[in-house]
């Protein structure tokens, strides 16, 4: 509670709050009644420390508060009517303010604010013009320990602020007297026998009569009783002192009375325990979440002893587990997980207890839940599964050698479980082979075979072979492996130069159409070039030529000779296997265009008389390097420089051996 004349009608006023975030003003009347309103503020937040102080130099005093979340919020005065919203100036996030007080502590003509933490921190706002404030400045804590209490004011009446700080235990009063320029000197213990020490400021004015005492004649004063009411809210647990102090009108203290008070403290420790599922199969892991809830409000538990128990129906532990909780402050909880494997227990409800006991031993809360084993029987939660086959990679026809076993890991006996081993396509899933065998199994027993799949006709792909359990009409898998049937890859198909093409390059780059693998095996190709046609003279070859998107290429690594025909093929490799090859490809390189030779004369013979006007004239033929289809043209002139042409004919097609013309006019 502080007091302060809000309204500046002569009268002191009183603000107080509770405990439930409520926040109120109440106007004095000068009588010693009181009109209250309430003043908004956080709903969310308890204050945990008030001052008054005029920050904004308007003439009506202001009120700053400190709260439970560790923020310091100012309230303007709204001419005496009331207050502003609260306007949250700071806030320190590692817990609640305790102690909170306003004064210019470094001189400078404008109101500072000091407030502690619970936890013993020292901040210090200082003012700077008109209702501003810096950020908080952590400054060494004036006392030691957590809950410090300081009250700012001019206590030896030097003009100079001083600081009185009380350090909640070992109690202890300090008076830091001030500097002016934000410094103190060294303290000055005052002697105290309270136990744990709290500072209060009370001010007020008396309300009662005056007393006009005559000179020399002693007059009895009627006794007057002052009412004041503090709600201990979350005050900690313990033995206090309740001091009145009555000063004269020099503010020199007359009169002193102090009397003990107990705060007893509000107990209440509650638990609970859940677990993550409703039931469990037998090896399943149980999480279990205990928490731990502190609901009282003032005191603070420490060294307690949380501990988690399982027990079977016929009362044997099976598990316990003890955690230790350090600290646990008022309206907190605690939570901790603790895991239980299920394991081969028979079925039904285990209790899980959660014990609280303090430091002593005592017990402070007990609560018990029960976990569920099913019943219910499946192979994958009653039996564990194991399979294998001698090779992963065969070629068709090789047998595989398949070693399986099942193991009892369930919580009772087994008999006739039906055990199958399909092999599938692995993409497709269609069976090709079933195996079946039979197991009767004892808890804890294991049952090992081995069998033998057959793969004549089985194709070129990869096979999942499967171990299946069926329990009283339940079928589940209970592990798998897999096998490849090698195939080699297809063969590939000629892309460029095309069979018997001139390429007009002496280094030419030779193209395939990429292979496919059965097993979808990453290929690479192999190149071979040959100089002649049955493909005995091997000229240049590459292998591990990795593939293209759609096409594989190979540059020849040297220039080839004009006009020579050269053969090549090439075939894909998987890793394992060889496709066949490509069907040998020719081609010729012709980058120049050579001229063919002169043809030779057949007849008539040079000199030779003719029996007709249009004789037929014949050549052998000539040859060409660089085509074997020729064209010839024929001149019959009357003058060996054939200046004089008689007749003439062009692009005569090419015989077989030998090429004629006849004539085509009458010779004279």
């Amino acid at each position: 509670m502080i007091s302060a004349d809000f309204n500046n009608d002569g009268n002191q006023d009183l603000i107080l709050n509770n405990s439930n975030s409520g926040l109120y003003i109440f106007f004095g009347n000068g009588d010693g009644s009181f009109e209250q309103q309430a003043i908004d503020h956080y709903p969310d937040r308890t204050i945990t420390g008030k001052a008054a102080a005029d920050l904004n130099n308007d003439g009506y005093a202001d009120l700053v508060t400190g709260d439970s979340r560790g923020a310091v919020s100012i309230l303007f005065n709204h001419g005496g009517t009331g207050f502003e919203l609260p306007a949250e100036f700071e806030k320190i996030y590692n817990g609640n303010i305790y102690s909170l007080d306003t004064g210019d502590i470094n001189g400078d003509g404008y109101t500072d604010i000091l407030f502690s933490m619970v936890n013993g921190d020292t901040y210090i706002m200082y003012g700077t013009t008109g209702s501003l404030f810096g950020p908080a400045v952590q400054v060494p804590s004036f006392v030691t320990g957590n809950r410090p209490s300081y009250s700012i004011s001019d206590v030896n009446g030097d003009g100079i602020i001083d600081l009185m700080a009380a350090q909640y235990f070992p109690s202890e009063i300090y008076w830091f007297e001030g500097q002016g320029d934000g410094t103190f000197k060294d303290p000055v213990n005052i002697p105290t026998d309270t136990y744990y020490a709290t500072a209060v400021k009370v001010s007020g004015t008396r309300t009662g009569p005056d007393v006009i005492a005559n000179a020399g004649i002693p007059e009895k004063i009627e006794g007057m009783k002052f009412q004041f009411t503090w709600n201990t809210g979350s005050t900690f647990e313990g033995d206090y002192f309740v001091e009145t102090i009555i000063y004269n009108t020099a503010l020199n203290p007359v009169a002193r009375k102090t009397v003990p008070i107990t705060i007893t403290a509000s107990e209440g420790i509650e638990s609970g325990i859940v677990t993550d599922r409703l039931s469990y199969d037998p090896n399943e892991s149980a999480e279990i979440t205990s928490t731990v809830s502190n609901t009282g409000v003032n005191r603070i538990y420490d060294n307690i002893t949380a501990t988690v128990s399982i027990v079977n129906p016929d009362g044997q532990t099976l598990f316990t587990e003890d955690i230790i909780i350090g600290l646990l402050l008022p309206s907190s909880d605690y939570s901790f997980k603790s895991y239980w494997n299920t394991a081969a227990n028979p079925s039904g409800n285990y209790p899980v207890t959660l014990e609280v006991k303090d430091a002593s031993g005592n017990l402070l809360s007990t609560v018990i839940n029960n976990l569920t084993i099913s019943s219910a029987v499946a192979p994958s939660t009653h039996l564990l599964g194991r399979i294998s086959v001698d090779k992963q990679s065969i070629l068709q026809g090789e047998p595989v050698v398949v070693n399986y076993s099942v193991s009892n890991i369930g919580n009772i006996d087994l008999s006739q479980v039906a055990l199958s081993i399909p092999v599938l396509h692995v993409v497709e899933l269609t069976a090709y082979d079933a195996l079946t065998d039979q197991a009767s199994l004892l808890m804890g027993d294991t049952y090992a075979n081995t069998r033998q799949i057959t793969t004549e006709s089985y194709t070129a792909k990869d096979y999942l072979v499967v171990l299946r359990a069926d329990i009283s009409g339940v079928e589940e898998t209970l592990a798998s492996t897999y096998f490849r049937v090698e195939g080699a890859p297809s063969v590939s198909s000629l892309n460029w130069p095309i069979h018997g093409e001139d390429v007009e390059t002496p280094v030419p780059e030779l193209i395939v159409n990429n292979a496919s693998d059965p097993n979808d095996d990453k290929l690479t190709y192999e190149f071979e070039l040959y100089t002649d046609s049955t493909m005995t003279t091997l000229l240049a070859s590459e292998s591990g030529i990795s593939g293209g998107e759609n096409t594989t290429s190979w540059s020849v690594p040297f220039e080839l000779e004009e006009n020579q025909m050269y053969v090549w093929r090439v075939r894909a490799f998987d890793g394992l296997l060889y496709g066949d090859w490509m069907p040998p490809a020719a081609f010729r390189v012709n980058v120049q265009n050579d001229l063919p030779d002169a043809p030779i004369l057949s007849g008539p013979v040079d000199g030779s008389e003719a029996d007709s006007l249009t004789p037929v004239l014949s050549i052998n033929n000539a040859s060409d390097p660089d085509s074997s289809v020729l064209t010839y043209n024929f001149e019959v002139a009357l003058d060996i420089d054939f200046t004089i042409i008689a007749a003439s004919e062009t692009g005569i097609a090419e015989g077989d051996g030998t090429t004629s013309w006849q004539v085509n006019v009458a010779l004279i």
